[in-house]
C-alpha cells in the first residue's frame, strides 16, 4: 500500500512538472511572439502608405458605394449564418448544387437533344427557356425522367396558355414535388417557387428579393416553398457576402411569420451567369469569367447554378458551360465544404453590412 502511494505521488509530481514546463513554454510563446492587433498593422502600414492613414486610404467601396470596406478586420465581427452540410452529404457532399445548363427552345427535339446531352454528361436538371407561345412538351422531355433531374422552365413572354399546357401535362403524368421551378410563377407540380430578381447592386437585390418574397407569402404561398433566382457578377466577395445575407434575412422573415423551425438552408437559391465577352480576354473570356463567378456562388451557398455559354449552337460551348460545375466539382473539390470561408472576418462584416442595408430599405417598405 504504502509503494502504491508513493507511486502516485511520483505520477502526481511528474504530471505537475508537465503541466508547469507547459505553462512556462506558452509564457514564452505569447510573450516572444505577441499577438498582433490592428494599432501594430496600421504602424506597419504608415510606413508603406506614404504617411497617409492607411485605414482610408487602402479603404473600398461595395454594393454600389452603399458599403466602406476596411483592409482588416479582427474577430470582433460578429458571425452571419453559416452554411450547413446538405441533408444528402453522404451521397453529394457537404456543398451540394444541382449543375443546370440552359437550353432554349426553338425546337422541341432539338431542344430535346441538347438537355438529353447534358443530362448524360454531367448536368443534374436543366433550365429550358421558352420562346413560343406553344410547347409540345411530349416532345420536349422525351426520354427524360424529372422525378429523378431537376426541371426548371423560364419564359421569355407572359403566356397563360404554357403554363396551363404545363399543368395539363403533369397532371397526366402525374408529376407532383419535382426538384425544379417554373420561375416567377407558383406551380403545384413543383417543389419551389422561384421568385427572379433584377440584377441590381447586391443591396437593392436583397432587399427586393424579401419584398417580393414577402409579397408572395400575403398571396398564400408557403415559406418553405419560396426561393429566389439571382445573377451572379464578377465581384468574387459580393456575390458570396449577397447569398449569405439573403439567406440570413429570409430565416429573419421566417420567424416573424412564426415558422419558429425553418431552418436557413431550406432556402432554395438559383444563380445565373450571363454570358460575359471582352476581347482582351477572347476566345476564352467567358469560361474565366463564369468560373470565378460559379465558385462565388457555391461558396455563397447556392443550390443551383446557370452558365449560359456565349453561343449555344456551338458545342464545344455548350460542352464547356456545362463542365465548368462538373471541373469545380469533381476535380477542385468544391463539394466536400459545407461552408469554406466560414470565420473570414472579411466575408462575415459584409454579410453583415449588406443584411443592415438590405433590412432598412426592405423595412421602408412594408
Amino acid at each position: 500500500m504504502q509503494s502504491q502511494a508513493i507511486e502516485e505521488n511520483l505520477t502526481k509530481i511528474e504530471h505537475d512538472l508537465h503541466f508547469m514546463a507547459a505553462k512556462t513554454f506558452q509564457k514564452l510563446l505569447e510573450e516572444t511572439f505577441p499577438v498582433p492587433g490592428k494599432d501594430a498593422w496600421e504602424k506597419i502600414a504608415l510606413k508603406e502608405s506614404d504617411g497617409e492613414p492607411p485605414f482610408q486610404k487602402l479603404e473600398w467601396a461595395a454594393a454600389g458605394g452603399k458599403i466602406k470596406l476596411r483592409p482588416i478586420y479582427d474577430a470582433s465581427v460578429a458571425l452571419p449564418v453559416t452554411l450547413q452540410p446538405d441533408e444528402s452529404a453522404e451521397i453529394y457532399g457537404n456543398r451540394r448544387w444541382l449543375n443546370t445548363p440552359a437550353v432554349t427552345v426553338l425546337d422541341e427535339v432539338a431542344a430535346n437533344k441538347r438537355a438529353l446531352d447534358h443530362l448524360r454528361n454531367g448536368a443534374d436538371a436543366i433550365l429550358f427557356r421558352l420562346t413560343g407561345s406553344s410547347v409540345n412538351f411530349e416532345k420536349l422531355l422525351q426520354d427524360i425522367e424529372p422525378r429523378y433531374c431537376g426541371l426548371f422552365f423560364s419564359q421569355q413572354t407572359e403566356d397563360v396558355g404554357l403554363r396551363n399546357s404545363w399543368n395539363q401535362f403533369a397532371k397526366a403524368h402525374n408529376l407532383t414535388g419535382l426538384e425544379g421551378a417554373w420561375i416567377g410563377h407558383r406551380m403545384e407540380s413543383f417543389r419551389y417557387h422561384l421568385i427572379p430578381v433584377a440584377e441590381d447592386n447586391s443591396v437593392n437585390e436583397v432587399a427586393n428579393a424579401l419584398a417580393m418574397g414577402v409579397s408572395a407569402v400575403e398571396l398564400g404561398v408557403s415559406i418553405e416553398s419560396i426561393g429566389f433566382s439571382l445573377s451572379l457578377t464578377n465581384s468574387f466577395v459580393e456575390t458570396i457576402a449577397k447569398l449569405k445575407a439573403l439567406r440570413s434575412l429570409w430565416y429573419q422573415v421566417a420567424r416573424a411569420y412564426g415558422h419558429e423551425q425553418f431552418n436557413p438552408m431550406q432556402l432554395f437559391l438559383h444563380t445565373e451567369s450571363r454570358p460575359w465577352i471582352k476581347e482582351s480576354f477572347q476566345p476564352h473570356g467567358n469560361m474565366l469569367s463564369a468560373t470565378t463567378r460559379a465558385a462565388s456562388a457555391i461558396a455563397g451557398g447556392a443550390n443551383a447554378l446557370t452558365i449560359h455559354q456565349e453561343d449555344e449552337s456551338n458545342e464545344m460551348m455548350n460542352r464547356i458551360a456545362r463542365n465548368v460545375s462538373n471541373v469545380l466539382r469533381e476535380e477542385s473539390g468544391l463539394h466536400r465544404v459545407a461552408d469554406p470561408l466560414a470565420g473570414s472576418w472579411a466575408i462575415d462584416h459584409l454579410t453583415n453590412a449588406l443584411c443592415e442595408e438590405a433590412w432598412q430599405i426592405f423595412q421602408s417598405r412594408i
